[in-house]
């Protein structure tokens, strides 16, 4: 059996130096590199996050004014299509301010039996960016179509 002395056993007449044990400056220095590569990481990603969130918003607003915009042609479906321009206006005005550069139209095609109405909302998403240089807004549009059949209410 040996004694031990510190960082030293005695065998007999050996001394065996132990091993020392615990990190060295290097892999503590190397640990931290690699925790803050990923904590950079993670913040990126929560941007690209938020960022991706607000389109989603943005898109999430422009399909309900397209519905809303839908609602009010059936309502007003007896002075149809007649009464079309003016409904668009409407809602063009009650719209306008509600996105950065926002646009909203109203189409209309009565080739067919029954009248298709093209509704078209733009806005500019400014928080969106395709390459890291690219400092231009994005143009963004959502359109729907609906058919609503012409009555005569009369």
């Amino acid at each position: 059996m040996g004694l031990s002395n510190g960082n030293w056993i005695s065998k007999g007449a050996k001394h065996i130096m132990l091993k020392n044990a615990g990190f060295s400056l290097v892999e503590v220095l190397i640990t931290m590199l690699v925790i803050s590569i990923a904590l950079l990481g993670l913040g990126v990603l929560q941007i690209k996050a938020m960022q991706y969130s607000y389109a989603s918003y943005q898109r999430s607003v422009a399909t309900i004014q397209a519905n809303d915009l839908v609602e009010r042609l059936w309502a007003g479906m007896c002075a149809l299509p007649a009464s079309r321009d003016t409904i668009a206006a409407e809602w063009v005005t009650t719209n306008t301010n509600s996105m950065p550069s926002w646009s909203g139209s109203l189409g209309y095609d009565a080739t067919g039996n029954i009248p298709i109405y093209t509704i078209t909302v733009s806005w500019q998403d400014g928080k969106i960016k395709y390459t890291g240089t690219d400092t231009s807004q994005v143009s963004q549009q959502f359109i729907q179509k609906v058919s609503i059949p012409v009555i005569d209410c009369s």
